[in-house]
């Protein structure tokens, strides 16, 4: 597990290098660009959990359908690397919170992570010279580093009781530290600042297979909202 995290932040200290090598040069297009872009940018994340076989002979096997939505936050350095004319990669490293409420059951889960998106993307140029349009999209790699799950347990004399628990838990946890998905991206810049909207959908089992049977999936879904500033 320590292994995935040092890959994640070598990859995020690789592009960043490379970014801010390239972030001085000149591009070949009608506006010079620079080469590469520096952004900070934070905002929400409205997440959730999606279910996937659980059921059997069309009866719910698993007491567990989707579950509510669950507010969270997102924060991180991006670098945006032009490619060749208006494409571009988009990288960086974020934190971002993740998870899901079940009412019902009353439990809520939270799960924080580093992750560093691997996006390619497209600039439009819109008729005022101070807009810019941008769409991204591609693979997105995660590695949870903390986060809490909490729910209501009867001790041994029958009282409940509210419990919370490392949502990871080192090996043994219910959720998998490692996720991985695919994410998309569209934003709004306007002269140095962006506003974004993204949505990231998991690919890997969020939750640990010691604790789930008969192939039952459960990944990550999330759509964020940021708010940043082009360092250029």
């Amino acid at each position: 597990m320590k292994n995935k995290l040092k890959i994640l932040l070598m990859s995020f200290f690789l592009f960043g290098s490379l970014a801010l090598q390239a972030q001085d040069e000149v591009g070949e297009d009608e506006y010079k660009a620079p080469r590469a872009t520096v952004q900070i940018r934070g905002g929400m994340n409205i997440s959730n959990l999606l279910a996937y076989n659980n059921r059997r002979n069309n009866d719910y096997f698993y007491d567990y359908d989707n579950a509510d939505a669950k507010i969270g936050y997102n924060i991180g350095v991006y670098f945006d690397v032009i490619l060749k004319n208006r494409l571009y990669l988009h990288t960086g490293l974020a934190i971002s919170s993740k998870g899901a409420d079940i009412d019902e059951a009353d439990i809520s889960m939270n799960a924080v992570y580093a992750q560093v998106p691997l996006y390619f993307g497209a600039k439009i140029d819109l008729p005022n010279p101070n807009l810019k349009l941008k769409f991204a999209i591609g693979p997105y790699f995660a590695y949870g580093i903390g986060g809490k799950t909490s729910g209501q347990s009867d001790d041994a004399y029958g009282r409940s009781r509210r419990v919370s628990i490392d949502t990871f838990g080192g090996n043994d946890g219910l959720w998998n530290r490692f996720d991985f998905g695919l994410g998309l991206e569209a934003s709004l810049e306007i002269n140095n600042f962006v506003l974004s909207l993204g949505s990231e959908t998991g690919i890997t089992n969020a939750w640990n297979s010691k604790y789930v049977e008969d192939n039952f999936r459960v990944i990550n879904q999330v759509i964020g909202l940021s708010v940043g500033y082009n360092f250029k």
